[in-house]
Parts: structure tokens; sequence; C-alpha cells
């Protein structure tokens, strides 16, 4: 957080408490906070000499920007023997010469054991058994190699398929050596230097995403109870130096604390869109997390059908 919470004051312009018609009620919180609604430490996803770290603490970033570079020469060169590697396996998965000059082979074989079968016929001496079977296992051993050479080109298709998987291992290796914003957002904490060793998980910088940011407040519970704030629609008003301001409207409080702080306080919050604008050549968000605000609410008060007392039996509980 950028400011104790301590400092979030309720207004003494407080409208009176709910009635039993449900009228609508307002409420003004003075001295709220704008906060990020995320506050994300992006961790390393490799181990490494962080080599660019280009953003200092504070600086805006837009999404896809460059946050951090761990060393890549290495894995580089791993991805262009992989994409070598592939490269080879390809040609080998697509190459069906072996197959074709196998199945010639074959085609040769038949035709002579067949002409040995067919002269064999008309003269019952002319062919010897044995050169007949030796055609025979020429034949079967055509055969084979065919069913060889099918063989070993669908080994060659899987090799191609696990160097594709290699390749991909490899690029995803490199990307996630180059970090980039997940969004547009500041850096609000920079962990590590450039040039130290950063282990796999360990956090490099905090990013806090700028787009949506929530309006923070606390409400009495003397004036509404959490149910009577929740879904109530908020005027919010941000106050900048020399008396500018930016007013938001119909914004919706998302969020009312179940629980009450000891001071009798629950915290309420709104969240709102960020724009940016563009001054001196420069873009700027309109909102920055740290800043403080007004948020004027029109509570529909619903009189809860309470008894005046209730009375609960302790001893007839399960234990």
């Amino acid at each position: 957080m950028y400011l104790p919470f301590a400092a979030l004051l309720l207004s003494a312009a407080v409208a009176a408490p709910p009635g039993d018609d449900g009228i609508v009620s307002s409420i003004t919180l003075e001295r709220c906070l704008v906060a990020a609604i995320d506050e994300i430490d992006i961790p390393s996803q490799r181990a490494g000499v962080l080599r660019k770290l280009p953003h200092r603490l504070g600086a805006e970033v837009s999404k896809d920007d460059l946050l951090a570079e761990i060393e890549l020469n290495d894995a580089k060169r791993r991805l262009a023997i992989a994409q070598f590697d592939l490269s080879a396996a390809e040609k080998e998965a697509t190459d069906a010469t072996r197959v074709t000059a196998a199945e010639y082979s074959a085609q040769v074989s038949t035709f002579e054991h067949q002409q040995m079968i067919e002269v064999s016929q008309r003269a019952e001496k002319a062919v010897s058994a044995i050169e007949l079977k030796k055609a025979w296992l020429q034949m079967k051993h055509a055969e084979l190699q065919v069913k060889l050479a099918n063989r070993e080109l669908l080994i060659a298709e899987h090799e191609r398929d696990k160097k594709k998987a290699e390749v991909e291992l490899a690029s995803s290796d490199v990307a996630e050596r180059t970090i980039l914003a997940p969004r547009n957002g500041i850096i609000a904490q920079v962990y590590k230097d450039q040039g130290e060793w950063v282990q796999l998980g360990e956090p490099i910088v905090r990013f806090v995403p700028l787009e949506r940011l929530r309006v923070e407040g606390f409400v009495s519970e003397n004036a509404f109870t959490p149910s009577d704030v929740l879904g109530a629609t908020a005027t919010i008003t941000v106050r900048f130096s020399g008396q500018r301001s930016v007013v938001i409207e119909n914004c919706t409080i998302s969020y009312a604390a179940s629980e009450i702080e000891p001071n009798g306080d629950f915290r309420v919050w709104a969240e709102v869109d960020n724009h940016q604008i563009t001054a001196a050549g420069k873009k700027f968000w309109v909102l920055l997390p740290g800043m403080t605000a007004s948020m004027t609410l029109e509570i529909n008060a619903r009189q809860l059908p309470l008894p005046a007392e209730l009375r609960f039996d302790q001893s007839a509980s399960p234990r």
C-alpha cells in the first residue's frame, strides 16, 4: 500500500441514518485512497545472469515492453542447433526414395521368380530346384526390404516430431528469458540489479497495472451497515495540486467489508477505469496509486426486519 489506512477518515458530513421507508440517503467519505487492484511480483522463469533491466523504479511501461532479460546467448545457440536438427529430420521424414527403390527391387525379384516358374513348367529340367528356391528367397527378401524401408520412414517421421518438440522447448527457453510487461502499468519495486544472478522463481520487479484502480474509504457502522452500502452509486472526486480535480461519476461500491474495525468503521471500495492523457508530447495516467479522493455515496437505506430482541438457546446447539 502507498498510504496507511489509518489516514482514511469518515467525513463529518453524513446524512441521517436509514429510515423505515428505504429512502435514498447521501454520505461523503473524505480522504479516501486511490489504490492498486493488483501488485504483481514478476518472477524469473529461468536461472541466469540478468543482462537487461531497462526500467527504473517508478517508470511507466506499456503492455509487452521489455522488463528484464536473462542471459540469452546459450539459449539462442541451443535453439539454432535444434532448428538445424529439425531441418535435417524433415528431409529424412519426407524422402521416400528408399521405399520406392525397395518396391522396384521387389517387383524385379517377383518377376524373375515368376519367369523361372514358367520356364520350369515348360521344360522340366531347365531350372534347377536350387535356382528356383534361390529366386523365391530373393523375392521374399525384397518384400521384407519394402517393409523395412516403410518402417525406417515411419521412424524418420517420429524423429522429425521429436525434433519439433525440441525446437519448441528451445524456443520456450528463449522466450521465458525475455520478460515482458503483462499490461500497462508502473514499476513499483526493483529487487535485482543488472548483472546479478537470479534463481528460478526469484522476483525481479514488482509491477502495478494502472488500467483499472480502486478507491477505498471507511464508513461508520453507526451511519450504515455493509449491506446498505454494497452496490451503492458513488461519485468520486480526485484532487490534484493547484486546485485541479477529476470527477468520476456512476461508480458502484463493489466491496463492503463484513468485518468491523475496532474503531467501528468498515472498509468499502469502488473500482474505476483509468485513462491516459497527452501533455508536452508524453502520455500520463490520470490516476495513480496513493492519490487521495472523496466519495459521495447515494444509498438506498434498507431497514432490516428484525424484532426488538432476539434470543438463542446455546444449550440446544450441537457440540
